[in-house]
């Protein structure tokens, strides 16, 4: 009777360290899809701000090659705004 209810205790053992180390396993992989999914995110913000940086350069180039060939624009806004807050 002993043997019998060692074996059983045995594959009782056996079988709930499979089903939780089933269970590890899923949530491990479940944790690499998040760790790639977040590696993706990553690397879409990255190149979304370095597009941003190159847009605000390309303009801030824009607005200092048309104020050095409208150098007077720049002496009209100038006197406009103390115009304005006058």
């Amino acid at each position: 009777m002993k043997a019998k209810r060692k074996a059983f205790n045995f594959k009782l053992k056996r079988f709930r360290f499979k089903q939780e180390y089933s269970h590890l396993k899923l949530k491990f992989s479940h944790l690499k899809q998040d760790r790639s999914h977040l590696k993706l995110k990553r690397s879409r913000f990255k190149q979304e701000y370095f597009h941003l940086q190159q847009q605000n350069l390309s303009s801030e180039l824009g607005v200092f090659h048309f104020k050095q060939k409208h150098p007077s624009s720049e002496l009209k806004v100038l006197s406009f705004q103390v115009e304005t807050s006058s």
